[in-house]
């Protein structure tokens, strides 16, 4: 069994593609000794995240999410255990929404933005909560909490 926690936080007003680079660079490199994986989705100056592994090492990490300087205002919107990991194969998938669909991950998950609705019986809350929370993102409508 696998923990859970989705998160959203502001970023700072001037962040730069290099600092979200080098935030994946970090996290995929980490991710990968700690057994995380996970999907960090960026819009219109807003993260959400979605971290799974070890309820141990998933709470590490967001520890250090919320120390990092380039966001702040950092919320778990939802968290619990899983029977299975949704980004089992993704250290740290990525999706720059704001800045369209380039890569076959990105459309990928825009995919399965697209259709939420038709298969939120198949995920657990937290997993909704995320999928939500990036729906919304891409549709600008704001955010959903559990």
């Amino acid at each position: 069994m696998a923990y859970q926690i989705t998160y959203r936080s502001l970023a700072k007003k001037d962040i730069r593609p290099e600092d979200i680079d080098e935030i994946l660079r970090i996290s995929k490199k980490k991710n990968s000794l700690r057994g995380i994986t996970g999907c960090l989705v960026f819009n219109q100056g807003y993260f959400i995240q979605i971290l799974e592994g070890s309820e141990k090492y998933v709470r590490e990490v967001y520890t250090t999410i919320k120390l990092d300087p380039r966001h702040s205002l950092v919320e778990i919107l939802s968290e619990g255990e899983i029977e299975e990991r949704l980004f089992d194969k993704w250290e740290m998938a990525y999706v720059n929404l704001s800045g369209g669909i380039e890569t076959e991950k990105e459309q990928a998950i825009a995919t399965s933005v697209a259709e939420i609705d038709a298969h939120s019986g198949k995920f657990r809350h937290t997993t909704k909560v995320f999928w939500y929370n990036v729906y919304s993102l891409f549709q600008e409508k704001g955010f959903y909490r559990s």
